[in-house]
């Protein structure tokens, strides 16, 4: 099926805007639980995911990461990931949508394997490339990985190039049954208390390792940056893990509270 869809050079797939596909996580449903965390409560394995008081922020619970076949109790940690990324998909025919179209791609929860939640190192790690350069550590998750980017690009007449389909091939060959159900292993240990995602928690400054830091060597920020500041997501994404445990979002890079900062930056999720 997707022989027929194999395309190496698209000549209009320059251009692409994270912005056309909107400018974050839409909330459709009205609900105050934006797409991220809408995606967050359904893929929460434990079964009693933690929400913050006014019931507008998913602030605890399990999840199993499938790219890195770990399991992940604090969703700061998590990042929703566009399975095909947006600019992928743009290069693949979605620069002739309109933007109504790139931003129901963007948020499409129709399809329960379009948005995955997944370690944050691991999104950035895969950025905006396809099965051609990059794959998930967790080969036991090589053959789900091959057939779900394969039905979204059918789904939604979006072209691969030949190298893709190669990748394609050879991740689907490691199939053994069903490629279309994925269970995640029993969890081993049980869910540690909620996080509260709520005001700034002040829980003193501390090292990227977790361990003590003294003010001098990691001094609150203050308003200091804007999304301005920084040429990609990841580099946002980093400056802005590295202060907010300590201080909250003080720079308030991260507009929609939804633990994603200057989301329409390069390389955003």
């Amino acid at each position: 099926m997707l022989g027929q869809l194999v395309v190496d050079d698209h000549p209009r797939s320059e251009g692409y805007d994270r912005d056309d596909w909107g400018g974050g996580w839409s909330d459709d449903d009205r609900d105050c639980l934006n797409t991220r965390h809408e995606v967050l409560m359904t893929e929460e394995i434990s079964g009693s995911p933690f929400l913050r008081d006014d019931g507008c922020l998913v602030t605890g619970g399990r999840w199993f990461a499938a790219f890195t076949g770990t399991f992940v109790d604090d969703p700061r940690s998590l990042d929703v990931d566009h399975f095909v990324p947006l600019a992928n998909a743009h290069r693949s025919g979605g620069w002739a949508w309109d933007r109504a179209s790139k931003r129901r791609f963007a948020n499409d929860q129709d399809e329960p394997r379009h948005l995955i939640a997944v370690t944050a190192s691991a999104n950035r790690s895969k950025g905006d490339r396809g099965p051609e350069s990059w794959r998930p550590v967790d080969e036991s998750y090589w053959c789900t990985y091959a057939d779900t980017w394969m039905d979204i690009k059918v789904r939604w007449a979006l072209t691969v190039t030949s190298r893709e389909l190669s990748a394609l091939r050879e991740m689907l060959a490691t199939c053994d049954g069903d490629p279309g159900v994925f269970r995640p292993p029993d969890a081993p240990i049980s869910l540690g208390e909620p996080v509260d995602l709520g005001d700034p928690i002040d829980l003193g400054p501390s090292l990227g390792d977790g361990s003590p830091a003294t003010d001098d060597t990691l001094p609150n920020p203050g308003d200091t940056k804007n999304c301005g500041d920084f040429d990609t997501y990841p580099e946002a994404k980093d400056w802005f893990d590295r202060y907010v445990e300590a201080y909250g979002d003080v720079a308030r890079l991260d507009r929609d509270g939804d633990g994603e900062p200057c989301e329409s930056l390069p390389d955003g999720p």
